[in-house]
């Protein structure tokens, strides 16, 4: 395993990334000539060392975050709701407006948080795992600061609007961080009377100026991709399945000895057909095997397969079955089940025409340079599941039959960070977005340079 040190300018300025993803939030950082993923899911106890549940949950008066909000919300009384993505408040048409609105209360019955309350109270949580992971990885000991700030986006906002918006956010929850410190990872929570007052407090502050830029994830994962692919291949399309979009990109990589990464603009697209999609399909179908009829069972088993469907979805595709037991019920579902239903292959045969529009405008790049393949990178979340890949060469063959595709997933055959642990192979896939938006030198475009 070769050193990434060689990969990084050391003279450049340390920073972090963030990436606050639908279902998992991840984080990287680079410094002192260094890049390395951070381990904030060991930080908040989560199943994972490198992911976090993207959670946040108000329950009698306090509020928690990540694994112990998603445990609580799990045990809750019927009609109480978490914040399952923090990507779905970012998605608003008109982001301004949207942090003004309230809550909902079935997530916070007292009316006292805001959309962006809640969405700065998640940052500075985060903050704080930040801050642990930092301190925890030896590596890092002797780095110095870290006060810089990424975040990745998908690409359905511009930079201008999204760091804008998001610079103002980041320094809000900074001063929260250094407020409620320890409190935010607390195994009880914060109180909200505790959160309002920091929340107010950091409101009137003045702007520390602490957000660098965002970066596309699709850009993200192309820096990713030539920093630590084996043998990068010239003509590259990013297909990035998340829980709540698939984003596609298209680059040719420029010759020279700084890698210029050429966005292929026609290539660019994003989709809702993405992980919750199938996380919906698989709840409807176990409800359609609930026998009972009783309103309030029927409203229980639903709030529970909501919760729990991400691990259903994960044991689907890795078991070939998943069952869910409670409230005197008992539901199976066996993949062959998912894979026949008729919403799933809708599902399947509209992704692969979008994907395949996006291949066909890598591979007319690709023909006028009289290369004979392209890559179809899989990314995200996403991209462990079985299905992606086949569906990815058939969008390949609608796409254009006459250039070779070859379909490869995140972390098979690469070179990882120096010194991590092991186990960031399985999610590379996820953790490589933060990554590559951490090593990225951006041109004025705000596109990824990968030396």
């Amino acid at each position: 395993m070769a050193d990434d040190r060689a990969i990084i300018n050391a003279a450049s300025e340390a920073r972090v990334c963030l990436d606050f993803g639908t279902a998992f939030s991840k984080a990287s950082v680079r410094i002192a000539g260094l890049a390395r993923p951070l381990a904030i899911g060991a930080a908040a106890n989560s199943d994972h060392p490198f992911l976090t549940p993207s959670v946040m949950f108000v329950d009698d008066g306090r509020i928690t975050f990540g694994p112990m909000a998603l445990a609580r919300a799990q045990i809750a009384v019927s009609g109480r709701d978490p914040i399952l993505s923090f990507k779905t408040i970012l998605a608003a048409r008109d982001l301004e407006q949207a942090l003004t609105l309230k809550v909902k209360p079935s997530i916070d019955p007292t009316g006292t948080l805001r959309q962006r309350d809640a969405l700065i109270l998640y940052l500075a949580y985060l903050d704080q795992l930040i801050r642990t992971a930092l301190h925890s990885d030896p590596a890092l000991a002797d780095a110095g600061p870290t006060e810089r700030r990424r975040y990745t986006s998908p690409i359905w906002r511009t930079h201008v609007e999204g760091d804008r918006v998001m610079g103002r956010l980041f320094d809000e929850a900074a001063i929260v961080s250094a407020d409620l410190g320890a409190l935010l990872t607390a195994p009880n929570g914060v109180s909200i009377a505790h959160a309002r007052a920091a929340l107010d407090k950091a409101e009137t502050a003045l702007g520390l100026g602490q957000l660098e830029s965002g970066v596309f994830e699709a850009h993200a994962a192309a820096a990713a991709y030539a920093a630590f692919a084996q043998a990068p291949k010239r003509f590259l399309l990013v297909f990035d399945m998340g829980a709540g979009t698939t984003d596609f990109a298209g680059f040719e990589r420029l010759g020279g000895d700084d890698q210029l990464l050429s966005e292929i603009a026609e290539a660019r697209q994003s989709c809702g057909l993405a992980g919750d999609e199938i996380d919906d399909i698989i709840a409807h179908l176990m409800m359609a095997k609930l026998k009972s009829k009783q309103r309030d069972v029927q409203s229980d088993v639903w709030r529970a397969l909501r919760l729990h469907v991400r691990d259903f979805k994960k044991e689907l595709f890795e078991a070939g079955r998943c069952a869910f037991s409670g409230y005197g019920v008992k539901l199976q579902l066996k993949r062959r089940e998912l894979l026949a239903s008729s919403r799933f292959k809708d599902y399947v045969s509209a992704l692969t025409a979008i994907a395949a529009t996006s291949v066909k405008a890598v591979a007319v790049r690709a023909r006028a340079a009289s290369s004979p393949e392209i890559t179809i990178l899989l990314a995200g979340g996403g991209a462990n599941l079985s299905f992606l890949a086949p569906l990815a060469q058939a969008a390949a063959k609608q796409g254009d039959p006459s250039v070779a595709a070859v379909v490869e997933r995140f972390g098979i055959d690469w070179r990882l960070p120096a010194g991590v642990d092991s186990r960031l192979a399985s999610v590379m896939p996820q953790v490589a977005i933060s990554l590559g938006g951490a090593l990225a030198d951006l041109d004025r475009g705000g596109h990824p340079v990968a030396g």
